[in-house]
């Protein structure tokens, strides 16, 4: 029984010793992506007294314009999350990232009330779908010990995403702001679809492994249930 554990233990440590960490990089990925989320929601409340003044704005326009992101963004997040499931976490994912940073850089070229209801109304539909596709993320990607770890990325982004938004408008006017982040978007979700598989296992990057260790309790705890 002695050597048995020990034969477990030093195969254990081998696998351990080789291998691959790639869904690391994933929970990286993931943290850019809700800080982007995040900021993109943020930066039109950071810029009011600015646009309001631009535009002639009152406080309720601003409450409206506010309204029409978080109308389409409560629109789709039942939607989201079917697309996500029926198309996997890439391919959404990508798609909802890369609608949602067209529509938050075309937030600068707006010119009046409508147009920026308009587009800050799109914006929230391709938002909806970004955090379901996350989820699905972590739930594929992660051992089950390590989901918490693994989905605690996705709240860091409001400890600094107002400062970062600031420091962007004094430096470079608002503008800016929104197309800085809206290509910043485009990047994040060429990356994503690069990387982000759908199962770890068909990621060139993931080792058997690594892959074997993602997996690990799941069947049992598939039984149990």
């Amino acid at each position: 029984m002695l050597m048995e554990k020990t034969i477990s233990a030093a195969v254990s440590q081998a696998k351990q010793r080789t291998m691959t960490n790639f869904r690391w990089k994933i929970a990286f990925l993931i943290f850019l992506i809700s800080f982007v989320a995040y900021m993109d929601r943020v930066n039109l409340s950071v810029a009011t007294p600015v646009i309001m003044q631009e535009f002639g704005f009152t406080k309720m326009d601003m409450g409206f314009l506010q309204t029409c992101f978080f109308a389409g963004y409560a629109l789709m997040q039942v939607p989201g999350g079917m697309l996500a499931e029926k198309f996997g976490l890439r391919k959404t994912g990508a798609g909802a990232i890369l609608w949602w940073s067209g529509f938050t850089a075309l937030t600068a070229f707006a010119q009046g009330k409508l147009s920026f209801a308009a587009v800050r109304l799109a914006f929230g539909l391709g938002e909806g779908p970004v955090f379901p596709s996350l989820g699905q993320a972590t739930f594929n990607w992660f051992n089950k010990d390590e989901k918490g770890k693994a989905s605690s990325a996705i709240l860091l982004g409001p400890v600094v995403g107002p400062m970062v938004t600031v420091a962007l408008m004094a430096a470079l006017g608002w503008n800016a702001v929104f197309i800085i982040f809206g290509l910043v978007g485009c990047v994040l979700a060429w990356v994503w679809h690069r990387y982000a598989c759908d199962d770890p296992k068909d990621s060139p990057y993931v080792n058997a492994e690594e892959a074997a260790y993602i997996n690990e309790g799941r069947a049992a705890a598939s039984e149990k249930k």
